[in-house]
């Protein structure tokens, strides 16, 4: 899956956010549009591999209710969970 598609997913529906991050994403393209090393490359892509991996396992979107807090609904890791529970902390 490439950054584009991890950006444009029914995920992140913030326009303003997709807006932006597609900017990023091909600026970073133009600037190494260039690059001919195979190492170079092959880290370029990892670290694209990486950002991706960060964007679909750490961000978090919500949405502002009426009350004027954020809420999101959140999905098991485990496709047989029904809920998703937040650990404890330790003590």
């Amino acid at each position: 899956m490439s950054l584009v598609i991890t950006m444009s997913s029914k995920t992140f529906s913030d326009k303003k956010a997709l807006d932006a991050s597609a900017i990023e994403i091909r600026s970073h393209f133009d600037a190494n549009r260039n690059v001919t090393d195979e190492e170079e490359i092959k880290k370029r892509i990892r670290d694209g591999r990486e950002a991706q991996m960060f964007l679909t396992t750490n961000v978090l979107q919500g949405k502002m209710n009426e009350r004027g807090n954020f809420e999101t609904q959140l999905k098991s890791a485990d496709p047989d969970k029904e809920t998703w529970e937040v650990p404890k902390e330790a003590k």
